[in-house]
Order: C-alpha cells, then structure tokens, then sequence
C-alpha cells in the first residue's frame, strides 16, 4: 500500500505556447493537509484542475494511491472518492440543509427517488446525512433553509455535501473567500478536526489560513514548483520569502485569477 495520496511526473498542462503548469514532479502523502499556493497566474487553479480532472494533461502522469489516473474523467476520479468545493456556492438554495445532504448521500448510495419507495429504505441516507451534518457542526440548522445560512455556514454545508462521497481526498478550492477571520478560524478548525486518513488539498489565497492549516506546503510560480515542504521550511526558503510571502491578495486579484 503507496503512502503518497498523488504521485505527479513531469505533470505539464499547456495552452498553446503558454504552460499553465509546466513539468511539475510532487508527492502528497496520505493524511496531509496540503496546501498550493502562489499569486495570479502561478498554476494553482490549473493544478487543482489536473487532480480532479476538469482538465486532461498534456504531458506527465498522475497516479493515485498507486493507480494511473492520468486520462480518466473527472466522473470516474469522483467514483474513486476524489471529492471538491468550488469557490463559488453550489448548494440549492430553497432546499433545507438536510435535505442538500440527503440528496448528496441518496447519489452516493446510488437510491433513485421513486414515489412507491418506503421511507425506510431512506434510513441509511437520512442517517449518513445527520453523521455528516454533525461533523460540519450544522446539526442545529439541519431544518432552515440554505438560503437562511450565513456564508461561512455555506461553506460548511459543501464540505458536508463533500464529506457525504466518503472520500479519502478532498479538493478544496478557496474554502475561506469572503469569510470573516472568526469565520476563517472556524473553518480551519473544523478542517483539522477531520479524520486524519482523509488527504486534504487546499488553494488558498489567505496565508494565514495556509499557514494554520496545512502540514505541506507547494508555492508554484509561473506554473513551475518553486518549493514544496512543510510551513517551516517554506516560510525559511529565500525564494520563497521574496516572492510570496510578502505577496497579499486583493478582492480584484481574486476576481482576476485565471491561474
């Protein structure tokens, strides 16, 4: 059994003359919290796009707790427990809490909705969504629509609707945008209280958070790796100090990220 969550080779995605991620070679471990970053057009989101599968490669290889996944689809990483957010909100709105996790595990468990289904064959969804409403701490807005949440609880939610594929990796693409800092430190905490097994990846733009967080950090820049280690050595690398560190976003930079 591989301890490496991913293996990317030479993983080199390109747009013409431009190589949005250009030949990068980097393990992720199982179990870690794993952080990209860099500024605007440093590859972050292309990246994150290789590893779900929104996009093919154009050189390179990515393996996946020891399997080649290079050339699947993003449906069939979904099916081997390769789960995302997104940075913009992707919860129904006028649907309770609940029943936004419900339906979550209802696809999981592959339970089509049918008029003459019993209710009880809905036992095993409705407590798999309470489990996972528990862990996100939205067990006490389980019954109020997605629309009456605030945005960090929204954010919560997704990760509940992440959390209901049972994944070993989750992708998480700008969880704290727009989030207060007592939002923010609401959610990393609840980012460390998952299950250890389960690989977390985060693009993140707040360093604070980054630095919180994660247990390995990969600064790209220019769609190259720049350094990879934990938030000890990065913060330490000169490279690294003169480049990013001293880098902020802004509200149009994130408006502008084409990375």
């Amino acid at each position: 059994m591989t301890d490496a969550a991913f293996d990317l080779v030479g993983l080199t995605r390109a747009y013409g003359a431009l190589r949005a991620v250009d030949d990068v070679t980097l393990t992720v471990r199982a179990g870690a919290r794993h952080a990209l970053i860099g500024p605007n057009g440093a590859g972050k989101s292309t990246m994150f796009k290789l590893l779900t599968g929104e996009v093919r490669a154009t050189a390179g290889r990515i393996r996946y707790f020891g399997t080649d996944i290079t050339r699947y689809a993003q449906p069939r990483r979904a099916r081997m427990r390769i789960a995302q957010t997104y940075q913009h909100s992707s919860v129904f709105m006028p649907l309770t809490v609940r029943e936004n996790v419900a339906l979550a595990a209802q696809r999981v468990q592959g339970i089509g909705t049918v008029w003459w289904r019993g209710a009880g064959r809905y036992g095993r969804r409705d407590s798999w969504a309470a489990e996972n409403l528990a862990a996100v701490g939205l067990e006490q807005r389980a019954d109020d629509p997605a629309a009456a949440l605030s945005h960090g609880e929204r954010r919560q939610l997704e990760l509940a609707l992440a959390l209901a594929s049972r994944p070993r990796v989750l992708l998480l693409d700008e969880p704290t945008a727009g989030m207060s800092s007592a939002e923010s430190a609401s959610f990393v905490a609840l980012v460390k209280s998952l299950p250890t097994e389960l690989t977390v990846i985060v693009v993140e733009h707040d360093l604070d958070v980054v630095f919180s967080l994660a247990t390995q950090i990969s600064v790209l820049h220019h769609g190259q790796l720049l350094a990879t280690g934990d938030p000890d050595q990065v913060s330490a690398d000169p490279a690294v100090q003169e480049a990013y560190l001293s880098w902020s976003a802004t509200d149009d930079d994130l408006e502008g990220d084409l990375s």
